[in-house]
């Protein structure tokens, strides 16, 4: 499974952007060890899902998960998409406006020192970039067992003004069916966290 780098290109060299024909294209953003993108790479193969980490090691690691699963003839190497780079200058590289049907992020780490609010991948200024990848009433799907992040995160999705929760007020559900466990998903419940997942569908326009 091939690795692409955003640290690969530069102005002089800008990358292709990723994109898909006669596929739906979706995105993980913060894919670690692959465990989730396999899952859900597999049940829906006619979708082409990329996966995005910013560290190497983890991606490395998806890489050989996704390998086996093609050998196994569970999932295609058309299947997924793998894309080592930050989030908050990959996007723009590699993304065309409204192409995306689903964009997962599940357990960002909730960066809980006030100075490092900043660095939460949900905030203001991401929540409209995610919005416009998405096409129209394509979704984005946010999962956190952290409280505070959880809480945060509504708010500021609930404020987007391109953006519709799938569910009522607290925008928020508790278990959420026939959604992937990622390897943070796994841990926590093994440890007896609670688990909130919401979900943002685009308005259409």
């Amino acid at each position: 499974m091939n690795i692409i780098r955003e640290w690969d290109y530069d102005d002089n060299n800008p990358p292709n952007k990723i994109v898909s024909a006669d596929k739906p294209l979706s995105l993980e953003i913060g894919c670690g060890n692959g465990l989730f993108l396999s899952t859900i790479a597999a049940e829906f193969p006619q979708t082409v899902f990329v996966g995005l980490e910013v560290k190497h090691k983890c991606l490395t690691a998806a890489a050989k998960k996704c390998d086996r699963l093609v050998k196994e003839n569970k999932i295609t190497e058309e299947n997924v998409i793998l894309l080592n780079g930050d989030v908050f200058t990959a996007l723009d590289k590699f993304f065309e406006p409204h192409s995306l049907e689903r964009i997962y992020i599940n357990f960002p780490d909730p960066w809980f020192k006030k100075r490092h609010l900043k660095k939460r991948i949900v905030n203001p200024d991401m929540a409209m970039q995610y919005a416009k990848l998405l096409k129209p009433n394509g979704k984005l799907y946010f999962v956190t067992d952290n409280e505070d992040y959880r809480d945060y995160a509504m708010e500021v999705l609930h404020g987007c003004a391109d953006l519709s929760s799938e569910f009522d007020s607290p925008y928020y559900v508790t278990k959420l069916d026939r959604y992937p466990q990622s390897l943070y998903e796994k841990k926590w419940r093994e440890e007896g966290r609670g688990i909130y997942y919401s979900g943002w569908i685009v308005r259409s326009v």
